[in-house]
């Protein structure tokens, strides 16, 4: 028992000092964690500090910067709050005199702008009428300098409006400059116009009555209305189809409707009287434009216009021209025409020394095969029907019909001699006159007047050919010749265009391939396109978009080559063998409008063209 209680307080002590072992262990490790959680507490305040000071450097920073950049464009940029650019031009433009476009720089900055350039851009129809410039086209630019702190300048632009009555344009000026750093800027400004008023008036007078087929005569009369001196204009008539041109009281200068009229000074009238005859049908308005023009440098500017309209009246004796019995008719080498001039007296009154003439002209006429009942000038190939020949013109009663006709033959040949040799026309016209004038016309005569063209058609010629030996290509044709019973052998095919009096378009060349041929390849081509095979037609085509007048009949042909491989069979023996069917050429005339055709020849081993080639030497052999 004794033992017992003697080991207890031992006991006792080891616990207690284990006790207190760990409570010191506790407090220490109390005591580390404490220390560590105020450690931890001062480094995330550190860097929370850190983050504020760099978030507030990185703000004012970006504050400063954005303030230097106002700074510096308020200071040296050319925007609206230190240079500013004004262009000021007329309200009222007219097209062919000139205005002024002012432009002005204003300088608002606190220091000077140096070395200021303007250029100014202008489209087509505005003409810039200073020295020539060195940007070329429609800009310039020009110097204006240095331009002072607080101050401005002007510079003025003289230009010359050439757009039609009510067109609008756009005027572009841009202005560069040296400012602060040397660094050069630029500022830019547009200005719209609007053409509102026209230089000259233009009053075209009718007679009351324009009759088909008779002379009628009409005014022009012009006026410069404005306060500027025009140095050189003139005039121009569009006559439409209907209209024969006869005289006129000033004479023009080309074509009898274009009149250079010279200088027409401010308030300046001027008038030009026309006669001509109306020739279309009786319920066709006659409108007749003219335009009036301004040269400056050398060139003619549309500065005023205007047109009249007409309601032609019946004409009191009917003409009409039929050839070969058509109205209209498209003449071939080699044709027969004959033309009937049909007159009718439709005045109401008997027409006494009736005078019909007719004129027929044309390089393709053959004049010496002319027949016709009428006197004939040799010298103008004018021919004339009167009295003398025909009984009935001393005194045409009124209702009266009859026609009166000529032959002549188209020659053979066209005559080319240069590649401006093409749509060949024959003219023809008729006129009828006599000096009874029905009460109801106010004129000094009874006249009537018709005439017409007879284009001539073009013509266009194929040519095929056959080769083994071919000298024109630079390959040689492989196989065996004379051809030989189930052996292949190469040989080229031609075909040659030429083309004479009128251009050809949509032309396309075709030919079937015979049995045993295989198309091999398009070997060269002068055309825009290359023969190629067809296999749903079994044909080799070729397609060309266009081919001129005078090709081939001026210079070389047109060329196609293209190779094929044929394998005669047994039943081509002792024979020659069919290679190409015959070729077939079509195409539009693109002057009459009219199909072209032509076609060369069906092609065999007999190669009449290969001169290496005998007689017989293409028969097929075993």
């Amino acid at each position: 028992m004794r033992g017992a209680v003697q080991t207890c307080p031992k006991m006792r002590y080891s616990c207690y000092n284990h006790r207190m072992s760990l409570d010191s262990l506790e407090r220490k490790l109390n005591s580390v964690s404490e220390e560590s959680d105020e450690e931890l507490d001062d480094d995330a305040s550190y860097a929370r500090f850190k983050k504020i000071i760099y978030g507030l450097i990185s703000f004012f920073g970006f504050i400063i910067l954005v303030a230097g950049i106002v700074l510096y464009f308020v200071l040296f940029n050319g925007g609206s709050h230190g240079i500013d650019l004004a262009i000021v031009v007329p309200d009222d433009i007219t097209s062919g005199v000139p205005f002024d476009i002012v432009a002005t720089i204003s300088n608002k900055q606190d220091i000077a702008v140096g070395d200021a350039k303007m250029r100014l851009d202008l489209p087509p129809d505005l003409l810039y009428l200073g020295v020539a410039t060195s940007d070329g086209g429609s800009a310039t630019t020009d110097s204006v300098g240095d331009v002072a702190a607080g101050s401005f300048t002007k510079h003025t632009f003289k230009v010359l409006p050439t757009g039609k009555l009510g067109s609008s344009e756009k005027i572009s000026i841009g202005v560069s400059y040296a400012s602060g750093s040397n660094s050069r800027f630029e500022l830019k400004g547009t200005k719209e116009i609007v053409i509102n008023n026209s230089p000259v008036t233009l009053e075209i007078k009718m007679p009351g009555a324009v009759i088909r087929g008779s002379l009628f005569e009409f005014d022009i009369n012009y006026k410069n209305v404005t306060q500027f001196d025009f140095p050189d204009v003139a005039l121009e008539i569009n006559y439409p189809d209907t209209f024969r041109y006869d005289s006129a009281s000033i004479p023009p200068e080309a074509a009898n409707n274009y009149w250079r009229l010279g200088r027409l000074s401010r308030g300046t009238t001027g008038n030009i009287k026309v006669k001509g005859v109306y020739t279309g049908p009786d319920e066709v308005a006659l409108e007749i434009p003219i335009t009036f023009y301004a040269q400056f440098s050398g060139k003619d500017y549309e500065i005023a216009e205007s047109k009249t309209t007409a309601t032609p009246s019946p004409s009191p004796v009917r003409l009409s021209i039929l050839i070969n019995n058509q109205e209209k008719y498209v003449a071939r080498l080699g044709d027969k025409l004959t033309f009937a001039i049909h007159y009718e007296n439709r005045s109401g009154v008997a027409l006494s020394d009736v005078v019909l003439k007719a004129n027929i002209n044309g390089e393709m006429l053959d004049m010496d095969t002319l027949t016709t009942n009428a006197r004939v000038n040799s010298a103008t190939s004018w021919l004339t029907w009167d009295a003398a020949n025909v009984p009935q013109f001393k005194l045409l009663d009124a209702g009266a019909v009859g026609d009166m006709t000529a032959s002549v033959r188209i020659k053979n040949l066209y005559p080319i001699q240069n590649s401006s040799d093409k749509n060949f026309v024959v003219r023809v016209s008729a006129n009828l006159e006599s000096p009874t004038v029905p009460p109801y016309m106010s004129a000094t005569k009874t006249t009537s007047a018709i005439s017409g063209e007879i284009k001539m058609g073009g013509l266009i010629a194929l040519t095929s050919q056959l080769f083994f030996r071919d000298a024109n290509i630079d390959s040689v044709n492989a196989g065996e010749f004379p051809p030989r019973v189930g052996k292949p052998t190469e040989y080229t095919a031609h075909w040659v265009v030429r083309n004479f009096a009128t251009d050809a378009r949509d032309v396309t060349i075709r030919a079937k391939l015979r049995s045993g041929v295989a198309f091999v390849e398009s070997v060269q081509s002068s055309a825009s396109g290359a023969p190629s095979y067809d296999a749903s037609t079994g044909e080799v085509v070729l397609h060309i978009d266009r081919i001129p007048a005078t090709k081939g009949a001026i210079g070389n042909p047109l060329e196609a080559t293209f190779r094929v491989r044929a394998t005669p069979s047994a039943s081509d023996m002792g024979q020659f063998m069919q290679i190409l069917g015959e070729s077939i050429l079509q195409a539009t005339d693109d002057f009459t409008g009219l199909e072209l055709d032509a076609r060369g020849v069906g092609l065999s081993t007999a190669l009449t063209d290969d001169k290496t080639v005998g007689a017989e030497g293409g028969k097929v052999v075993q």
